[in-house]
C-alpha cells in the first residue's frame, strides 16, 4: 500500500509513503534437515566421552554418556516482515532535488535455535563466591555468569548436565521461529540533473539495526530466550550487516567543447569525467571464546566447535591466577578499540568465564573498520562516423581506490583458545592472533585502460 501527495499542487513539493507486509514461503529446509540429523524417534544423537573401552552391545545407560536431540516447533508461525518508510522531496534550484525519509522494517517469527533444556531461570545467587555447578568456587569478584549448564571438574564426572530441567538428557535443540529484527533508518539524499554538463547524486543513511539471533542454524552466542531480561547477557544485538552511517556521492562532469574543428578538435574535444566516493562506518562483531565452555552448544547441538562470549573484565577483578607475564585491565569502552590492524582492539580487557557458564560480554557490542574509497574515471568521446549515426570510439582511464587506502575487513574475534582452568577469571593467556585483520574487503589501486567501440 503506497501514498503520493502534491502538496502545493505545483510538482515541487511531494509526499511520499508506503507499508508492505512480506511473507516468507520456503524456509522448511532446516526443519527437514533436522528430521534426518536428530528428531526423536527417527534418530538419537550420544556422545560418548572418552570411553575406557567399547564392547558390542553397548550400554547407553551409563553416566559417560550425554544425549542429545533436535525438535522442530510444531506450530511454528510464519516468517514475516513488514516494512514502511515515508519520505518529503522538494525541488530545489539548479534542477536540484533534495529528499527526507524516513524507512524502517521488523522481523518476526524468523527461524533460530536453542536447548530447550536450558535453564528456566538463572541460577546465579545474589552473594559472590557461591559454589557453581562446576563444583568450585570462584574466586572473589569475578562474574560467574549466567547459567550454569554442566558440571566439569572430576567430583561432578557424571557427564549427563544434573543442572538442566530434564537431568536425563543434555542438549535438547530447538529449531523454532520466534526470533525478531528491527531496522530504522533516516536518509537524506541529493540529487542534480544532468544540466550544463554536471549531474550529481548523494546519499546519507542514518540506521540501526537489531535482532535476536544470527542465522537460522543457531548461535552459541545467543542464548535461550527466557534469559533475555538478563542485564547483562542480552541476546538483543546488532545486526551483523549493521553499519551506523553510510554516505554515497557520485558524480559526472562533461568538459566543454572548443569551437574547433580538425585534428586540434579532435584531440580537445568529448572529455569527460566521472567519480564514486564511498564512506561507510564499521559492522559490529563480538569476541569469542574458541570450543563450548559453556557447554551449551546451540549452534552444532552439543559439538565443541560452538562459541561462547568471554567476560569483561571489571575493576575488581582479582590479580591472582593471571596469565603469567600479562596484566589484565578493567574493560573500558573508550579504549577497547585499538583501531591497529595487527590488533584492533585489546584482548587483556576479556578473561575466560567459568566452566559451565556464560561470560558476560555483550552480543554485538564492537565495531570493526570502516570503509573509505574513491574510484575516478577520465573519459574521451570521438565521432566515428565509418560506424554510423552513433558511431564513436571511448577511450577511459579508470582508477579504482584512487588513494590506495586500506579498508580492512574483521579482525580476528577469537580471545581465548578456550581451555583455561575451570574456575574462570584472568587465568588464560589470549592468543597472539586475536584481533588481527588478515585480509582487506577492497582491493587496492588499480588502475584500467579501456578502448571502447559504440555502434
Amino acid at each position: 500500500m503506497g501514498f503520493a501527495w502534491d502538496v502545493q499542487g505545483n510538482g515541487r513539493t511531494s509526499v511520499r509513503g508506503g507499508f508492505a507486509i512480506v511473507y516468507d514461503l520456503a524456509q522448511f529446509g532446516l526443519p527437514l534437515a533436522n528430521t534426518v540429523t536428530g528428531v526423536p524417534p527417527f534418530v538419537y544423537q550420544f556422545v560418548i566421552s572418552n570411553p575406557p573401552s567399547f564392547t558390542v552391545p553397548w550400554n547407553t545407560q551409563g553416566g559417560i554418556l550425554s544425549r542429545n536431540a533436535i525438535f522442530t516447533e510444531w506450530d511454528s508461525k510464519q516468517p514475516r516482515m513488514t516494512q514502511y518508510n515515508l519520505s518529503v522531496q522538494r525541488q530545489l534550484p539548479a534542477q536540484m532535488v533534495l529528499t527526507l525519509a524516513y524507512t524502517g522494517s521488523r522481523g518476526y517469527n524468523i527461524p533460530t535455535k536453542w536447548d530447550e533444556n536450558f535453564p528456566q531461570a538463572p541460577v546465579q545467587g545474589t552473594v559472590k563466591n557461591r559454589v557453581g555447578c562446576d563444583g568450585g568456587v570462584a574466586p572473589a569478584n569475578v562474574p560467574d555468569g549466567a547459567p550454569c549448564l554442566a558440571p566439569i571438574v572430576a567430583t561432578c564426572a557424571n557427564a549427563i548436565p544434573s543442572c538442566r530441567p530434564n537431568s536425563a538428557w543434555g542438549t535438547l535443540l530447538m529449531q523454532a521461529n520466534r526470533s525478531k529484527i528491527w531496522y530504522d533508518s533516516f536518509q537524506v539524499g541529493l540529487d542534480k540533473r544532468l544540466t550544463k554538463g554536471l549531474q550529481v547524486q548523494s546519499s546519507y543513511t542514518f540506521s540501526k539495526g537489531l535482532d535476536l539471533s544470527q542465522g537460522a542454524t543457531g548461535d552459541a552466542t545467543d542464548f535461550n530466550h527466557l534469559n533475555e531480561g538478563l542485564p547483562f547477557y542480552s541476546m538483543k544485538g546488532r545486526t551483523l550487516y549493521d553499519a551506523r552511517h553510510i554516505y554515497r556521492f557520485n558524480a559526472l562532469y562533461h568538459i566543454p567543447n572548443l569551437n574547433s574543428s580538425g585534428i586540434f578538435g579532435k584531440l580537445t574535444n568529448g572529455w569527460w569525467m566521472g567519480t564514486l566516493v564511498a564512506l561507510q562506518s564499521g559492522s559490529p562483531f563480538t569476541p569469542t571464546i574458541g570450543g563450548n565452555r559453556s557447554t551449551y552448544g546451540a549452534a552444532v547441538g552439543a559439538s565443541s566447535t560452538s562459541v561462547d562470549r568471554p567476560d569483561l573484565v571489571v575493576a575488581t577483578t582479582p590479580g591472582t591466577g593471571t596469565a603469567t607475564g600479562l596484566t589484565f585491565v578493567p574493560f573500558d569502552p573508550e579504549k577497547v578499540i585499538i583501531g591497529n590492524p595487527k590488533q584492533w582492539f585489546n584482548p587483556l580487557m576479556f578473561m575466560s568465564p567459568r566452566q559451565g557458564y556464560f561470560g558476560t560480554a555483550p552480543r554485538n557490542f564492537l565495531e570493526g573498520p570502516g570503509l573509505q574509497n574513491v574510484d575516478f574515471s577520465m573519459n574521451k568521446d570521438t565521432r566515428f562516423a565509418a560506424l554510423g549515426e552513433q558511431g564513436a570510439l571511448q577511450f577511459r582511464a579508470e582508477v579504482f581506490n584512487l588513494f590506495n587506502h586500506p579498508n580492512f575487513a574483521q579482525p580476528n574475534t577469537q580471545v581465548f583458545v578456550g581451555s583455561g582452568a575451570a574456575v574462570g577469571g584472568p587465568v588464560e593467556a589470549p592468543l597472539a592472533s586475536a584481533g588481527q585483520v588478515l585480509r582487506t574487503r577492497t582491493r587496492s589501486r588499480q588502475i584500467q585502460l579501456a578502448l571502447k567501440i559504440v555502434f
